[in-house]
């Protein structure tokens, strides 16, 4: 091989070549270090706002939560004084949280108003309620028996470095459009310089190799994955979309350390999903099917409850200021519907009086509830760590045949009833070690419908529901239901019978863009009267006002919303009824004729109107009745009657066809509070329940309760924390 003379010059490398092999590498560590201060100044400007707008509304910001630094504020320091009277009840989250009033939401659980305390922070996300818990409120040594996040399901599943929709948000999606742009730029500029494509528009090798390093799911992308917005795009009204797909996984979010810290330190969780403002879709509390069911089995495996009440029917136009911030009526229904649930799901329990017990799981359980003739169903259980008192086991199961049971080893004497059902109470001194519960199958099929450790607040549910463990109660007045823990809409039928009395004498009157009807005399049926007589606080006034003969579109509302929603809402508060037209048109000078009636329907929020003389027929529906195992021992009446109401209101029972039970209580026993029915013999379960109530008296009466319970007592949620 010959080689040229030493006095021949080399080739020159191409100066473009040779610039951009030495810029190549400046303008991407440029370009990196330009996205590194765009992040960290849009940090610095979203915290200095955050901080600004906090302390305009009285609050402050917190520095690193994950740090457990919450830094010294106003917020922090009403924290500590409201945790000072050792509460039992603990609420965190966002404004949702904050809309509830402590002393209604301690009325509904049975606790005083000082037992109940709200830590709410506005526009926060899942991180600071878990520093909230951590350092506000476990560091600091309470222990309060229940812990409430109240909040949207999709904040809990934010990025605690995402801003809230708002300018905020739209510079943060300005910076992660620009950040994506200078990524694109790092990557495919240098590379089309260099070598670009080939003839036929393949990807050159250099492009394949730059397009995976640089490729984002590829990264290590801490900063692009902080950047990633979740409000992005905007609805026709302006506003801002969630968008579900940027919602962190929950497991990655910070709903596992929530469940942890409660779990470790003996607390009930309940995860409260508050209703939103129905028909705004996208704009809702929205996160996709697979997430809600990992965040379920999260909670619920770790002891906890989720409440979905998203779908709780509430008008937006009485109970909402905007789409998920309830006015007082809505907090009101919210907070017993909360409250209801917790209570039916053990949250409480009876008083600790210090001692707490961890939920106790099993270490090992069968694979189904349902066995075959002879079959064997074993759960295990590691050593029971509560006081001695506090062991109990509970059983409920159907059985063909006499089932063998055993719990640590001791056999128990089993009994099957008539409807072929096993109910056990287990208690006596706790094993000493690992233990388990055994369940042999007689000579048919059985089925474990709900089994329990532990009393009160220390229960776990191994299989079923409190319901199902210690007996359903039904509460068929109410506009639906909590199962599974999801509220189901739904209202029983009820028929009523009678003339319906005539419409009340009023003055007709303009002011302004509505006009008031004086009616003297009416004030005790008004939206005012019936809020304290109903169990959630409904405007139920059954005037309507008529436009050309047909009542108007709107609901009863407070009497500044008529004024400020107008579109046919209505107020009957004392002895005046305050209207706005149906569209908007001063009702006085529209050309249209304006009556008042008394509603024909009589039903409002589940209540229903007795009128004078008024029969009322209820039949329990059968998948009401499918919430029953055992039979049905008792059945609650509740009537509210008005002022001027007087005489008496007769109920009679139906079981079968055949009436078990006939009562006429005067109005001054129905103002002493619920009447209780024992049915003896008990009820099946499937038989079919009719209830009639007829007004034989002068006035108007408010049925607003009709309970059935398994358990004697069991009408009241709050039984279960008695025992």
């Amino acid at each position: 091989m010959s080689h040229p003379p030493n006095d021949v010059p080399l080739p020159r490398p191409d100066r473009t070549v040779v610039a951009l092999a030495v810029l190549g590498p400046v303008v991407v560590l440029a370009a990196f270090l330009g996205a590194i201060a765009l992040n960290e100044a849009t940090f610095e400007f979203r915290d200095r706002a955050s901080r600004q707008e906090g302390l305009d509304r009285g609050l402050a910001s917190w520095r690193s939560v994950e740090a457990g630094q919450l830094s010294p504020s106003e917020l922090m320091a009403e924290m500590d004084a409201r945790m000072a009277s050792r509460p039992d009840v603990v609420v965190l989250g966002n404004s949702m949280a904050g809309t509830n009033d402590p002393d209604l939401l301690a009325r509904a659980l049975g606790l005083r108003g000082d037992q109940v305390v709200v830590l709410s922070i506005p526009y926060s996300v899942g991180a600071h309620w878990r520093g909230v818990l951590e350092y506000g409120v476990i560091d600091k040594g309470y222990r309060p028996r229940l812990v409430i996040v109240q909040a949207t399901l999709s904040n809990g599943l934010m990025p605690a470095s995402t801003p809230r929709p708002g300018p905020l948000n739209d510079l943060w999606v300005a910076r992660t459009r620009l950040q994506r742009a200078i990524l694109s730029a790092v990557r495919d500029v240098p590379v089309a310089v260099l070598e670009p494509r080939q003839p036929d528009g393949k990807p050159t090798v250099a492009h394949r190799s730059m397009n995976r390093t640089f490729h984002p799911g590829r990264m290590d992308a801490t900063l692009h994955g902080r950047s990633v917005p979740i409000a992005d795009g905007t609805a026709d009204d302006g506003s801002h979309l969630i968008n579900p797909e940027g919602h962190l996984d929950v497991d990655d979010s910070d709903i596992p350390r929530i469940v942890e810290l409660c779990d470790d330190n003996g607390l009930k969780l309940a995860w409260v999903a508050p209703p939103v403002m129905p028909g705004i879709g996208a704009l809702g509390d929205v996160i996709s099917d697979e997430r809600l069911v990992r965040m379920r089995e999260l909670i619920e495996g770790g002891g906890g409850s989720l409440l979905d009440l998203r779908a709780m029917p509430m008008d937006e136009s009485h109970y909402f200021v905007k789409m998920d911030h309830p006015t007082d009526d809505g907090m009101s229904r919210t907070v017993l519907a909360m409250s209801d649930a917790l209570l039916r799901d053990g949250a409480l329990g009876q008083d600790l009086q210090g001692r707490v017990l961890r939920p106790l799981h099993p270490t090992e359980e069968p694979t189904g509830n349902t066995l075959g003739p002879r079959g064997i169903a074993t759960w295990s259980f590691p050593p029971f760590e509560g006081p001695a008192d506090w062991f109990e086991v509970r059983l409920l199961a159907s059985a063909e045949g006499t089932p063998r049971v055993t719990v640590a080893g001791r056999e128990l004497q089993v009994e099957v009833d008539d409807a072929g059902l096993v109910d056990l109470v287990v208690d006596g001194p706790p094993p000493a070690g690992p233990w388990e519960i055994t369940v042999t199958a007689g000579d048919g099929p059985l089925t474990v419908h709900g089994l329990s450790v532990g009393r009160g607040a220390g229960r776990t549910v191994v299989v079923g529901t409190v319901d199902e463990v210690l007996g359903a109660s039904v509460d068929l007045l109410a506009p639906g239901w909590i199962e599974g823990g999801v509220f189901v809409p739904g209202q029983v039928p009820v028929t009523s019978s009678g003339p319906v009395p005539p419409p009340p004498e009023a003055d007709f009157f303009p002011d302004g863009q509505e006009a008031i009807f004086r009616l003297p005399r009416w004030s005790h049926v008004s939206d005012d009267a019936t809020m304290a007589l109903t169990p959630r606080w409904a405007r139920c006034s059954p005037v309507r006002v008529l436009e050309d003969g047909r009542p108007l579109p709107g609901r009863h509302v407070a009497r500044a919303q008529v004024r400020d929603s107008r579109w046919g809402r209505v107020a009957h508060e004392g002895d005046e009824v305050w209207f706005a037209s149906s569209d908007r048109t001063p009702p006085y000078a529209n050309g249209r004729g304006y009556t008042l009636d008394l509603d024909p329907d009589r039903r409002c929020d589940g209540a229903v109107w007795l009128y004078p003389s008024d029969t009322a027929r209820l039949e329990v529906p059968t998948e009401r009745r499918t919430h029953f195992h055992r039979p049905i021992h008792e059945l609650s009446l509740v009537v509210a009657p008005t002022k001027r109401a007087s005489g008496s209101v007769r109920f009679d029972v139906e079981v079968g066809g055949a009436v078990v039970a006939t009562l006429e209580p005067t109005v001054a026993e129905l103002r002493e509070g619920p009447l209780v029915v024992t049915l003896d013999p008990p009820a099946p379960s499937d038989a079919a329940i009719v209830i009639t109530a007829t007004n034989q008296g002068r006035g108007y009466l408010l049925w607003t309760g009709a309970a059935l319970a398994e358990a004697p007592g069991g009408s009241d949620p709050r039984w279960y924390a008695g025992f």
